[in-house]
């Protein structure tokens, strides 16, 4: 298997591990998960799924934003990867769009 095969097998998995935290309720980890399915889908050069799914997940952090240093540390990382006008955008596919699956 190639690198590249190896993202491609790991997305319907965090898309899983998305669906299962939002069945339970697990809405703290959601961020987390859409932000290592946009680090999947940049790995895999779809830039523009890439760059939904960091859009969702600083949305995501920025809900729980006051949980702490970690949360602040992603949010960073997230502006790092992509202009804040970007990040920041209104997009209707956003929805709460905890899953465009």
């Amino acid at each position: 298997m190639t690198v590249r095969s190896d993202y491609n097998h790991s997305i319907p998995l965090y898309r899983q591990i998305i669906k299962l935290c939002l069945k339970e309720r697990l809405l703290s980890q959601v961020g987390e998960q859409y932000w290592v399915l946009a680090k999947l889908y940049s790995a895999i050069g779809d830039r523009r799924k890439a760059t939904h799914y960091t859009r969702v997940a600083y949305k995501e952090f920025g809900i729980y934003a006051k949980a702490g240093a970690e949360v602040d540390e992603k949010l960073k990382e997230i502006e790092n990867t992509l202009p804040l006008s970007v990040l920041r955008t209104s997009d209707r596919n956003l929805r709460s769009d905890r899953l465009q699956m």
